[in-house]
């Protein structure tokens, strides 16, 4: 018959084997995965993307696109060492049909950016067209051959869902070095920093 610390010993390593196989994959899990772990699914969330009321409370992280700090976006931006993607939507209109550009009377006001951001209006939609999807990935891949190796750190403003799906999205297309930057502009401007007037890049008009 085993001794009282053999039967101890022999719980502790039924109990470290449980660990293992059942909570340590679900912490490593949390980390960084959509929803849930992050957060429960809300409303308006379909095949895995926002289609509805993004301005709302986004989740803690996005998959593919780890979250990055306001110090390090303004370290980057300094150093022109990231591009930076601005997904704001323009209240949900369309560009030009015949010149591509973005309707300018659809604008409350001057859109403020983080400076050195090129803004690429909704394309962080939930179910982005084809000519938006092409939209996104033209600009983008211009970039990219501009400054290749360089974090892409995606971002909107405040509560945003629009900087999470695009995030995502772009994660989900194979890109590398996506960051999400949650609070963006909003993040910007309480910690008065300046911004920038940004002009919205012009659609490809067929």
């Amino acid at each position: 018959m085993r001794s009282s610390p053999d039967l101890k010993a022999a719980s502790l390593t039924i109990l470290a084997a449980l660990w293992l196989a059942v909570l340590a994959p679900a912490t490593i899990a949390a980390q960084c995965n959509p929803m849930p772990p992050c957060d429960p699914v809300p409303e308006g969330v379909d095949a895995g993307y926002r289609i509805g009321h993004y301005g709302a409370t986004v989740p803690k992280c996005a998959p593919g696109a780890p979250v990055i700090a306001f110090a390090d976006v303004k370290a980057l931006a300094a150093g022109s060492g990231a591009i930076l993607l601005d997904v704001t939507p323009i209240d949900g209109s369309d560009p030009d049909p015949f010149d591509g550009t973005w309707g300018a009377g659809a604008l409350p006001r001057p859109h403020e950016t983080i400076p050195g951001a090129t803004w690429l209006p909704e394309t962080g939609r939930g179910k982005p067209e084809p000519w938006l999807q092409k939209y996104l990935q033209s600009n983008l891949d211009k970039r990219i051959a501009d400054k290749p190796g360089v974090p892409v750190i995606v971002f909107c403003r405040a509560d945003c869902w629009g900087s999470w799906n695009a995030a995502k999205r772009l994660a989900a297309w194979g890109y590398k070095n996506i960051r999400w930057y949650p609070r963006g502009i909003t993040d910007w401007r309480d910690n008065s920093l300046p911004l920038e007037i940004g002009d919205p890049v012009p659609a490809e008009v067929e």
